[in-house]
């Protein structure tokens, strides 16, 4: 049986640091070394199409986390599982007490809601409001090379590039997530429910520009008369063209959308702004 040049190295380094003489490492600096080893069974991971979510040791043995790449509802057979854990002992050269689990994404979307912001190939998706008065789940969300979008209603794929602020969407993340707030986490699949921009949740005149808010690069707008945070990840248009916040003027008329969640009470952020004529 083979063992691949990256796992190979990996053990000879981690024997040599944990045995200091060449002598056998204890069985458990054993199972601590395999499990760190896991993550790089790129070989198996990619005949098998899997991603690894996370791998360690516990009272039974090693324990690994996976799910499925480009179908992560797909169930995943005891026999397949037995064949994913010969190949790993098969980079390994030898058994080892080796416990598999498969991560299925759920049929619940982790949330749903609209796309309210969006920063390179991240979307920040937000829910509504909790009937509790918390405030509502909100998740930025990274593509991946296996996310999958498509139309929630046709089931006809769709690109990243047709995708808008305001559109209605259900949207599934990976199984780690960050527990900032807005979450951050990878996206697996994107369902665009109902694709209408619409025309911003505030519509009126620019009526003052500000940089540097109380000592911080904080930008602010006033619309109306009434100030409003920029997030820093805030997209700006002049109708169809791509614009920045130092474009803006005072007396222009345009179109605001809404982060749809607050870090404190009241407070509403911008995510875009359009210049209307």
């Amino acid at each position: 049986m083979g063992v691949s040049a990256g796992v190979r190295s990996l053990l000879l380094l981690g024997v040599l640091a944990l045995s200091g003489c060449g002598e056998r490492p204890p069985a458990e600096q054993d199972m601590t070394y395999y499990a760190q080893g896991l993550a790089q069974m790129d070989s198996v991971f990619k005949k098998y199409d899997l991603a690894h979510i996370g791998s360690g040791v516990q009272t039974d043995g090693v324990h690994l986390e996976v799910r499925k790449r480009h179908d992560p509802m797909k169930p995943v057979s005891e026999s397949e599982i037995k064949s994913i854990k010969e190949a790993i002992y098969e980079e390994y050269d030898r058994e080892f007490p080796l416990v598999i689990e498969i991560w299925t994404m759920p049929e619940t979307p982790s949330v749903d809601g609209k796309i309210t912001g969006m920063d390179g190939k991240r979307l920040l998706v937000t829910g509504p409001a909790a009937k509790d008065g918390a405030g509502p789940r909100a998740m930025w969300l990274g593509v991946g090379e296996d996310t999958v979008i498509v139309n929630g209603k046709t089931g006809e794929p769709m690109a990243w590039d047709q995708l808008k602020i305001g559109y209605k969407v259900k949207a599934w993340s990976e199984p780690l997530v960050a527990t900032s707030y807005p979450e951050q986490s990878g996206l697996l699949r994107l369902e665009v429910m109902e694709a209408v921009e619409g025309g911003g949740d505030l519509q009126g005149t620019v009526t003052k520009i500000g940089i540097g808010i109380e000592d911080t690069t904080q930008r602010e707008l006033q619309v109306d008369g009434k100030p409003y945070l920029v997030l820093p990840t805030a997209v700006f248009r002049n109708g169809d063209r791509e614009a920045k916040f130092e474009d803006l003027k005072e007396g222009d008329r345009v179109a605001v959308w809404f982060a749809g969640y607050s870090v404190n009470p009241d407070e509403q952020m911008i995510s875009q702004v359009v210049l209307t004529p």
